[in-house]
């Protein structure tokens, strides 16, 4: 059991690195996007986001999306988690 934790850690680790970014990106995130990702980075969904700030679902969405593709990475925890590393939010 301690030897697929390890792997598991390993394997993990090795994603990892391969997949974050080495350098702070060249780009700032406008408002609007900084404002969603950090209700994202509460736990918010889209529809909560739209609801609490006030913008549409769609808005939200594109703005999320936006800074997914500026960020290079595909899923919004990874946004979240990039976008904290680098205190773009």
């Amino acid at each position: 059991m301690a030897g697929a934790a390890t792997a598991a850690a390993l394997i993990h680790a090795r994603l990892q690195s391969a997949t974050a970014p080495t350098h702070k990106p060249d780009f700032v995130l406008s408002d609007r996007e900084a404002l969603c990702m950090r209700w994202a980075a509460e736990g918010l969904p889209m529809h909560s986001i739209a609801d609490v700030t006030g913008l549409t679902y769609h808005t939200v969405r594109w703005d999320l999306d936006r800074v997914k593709a500026k960020l290079g990475v595909c899923t919004q925890k990874q946004a979240v988690a990039v976008a904290t590393r680098f205190r773009l939010i």
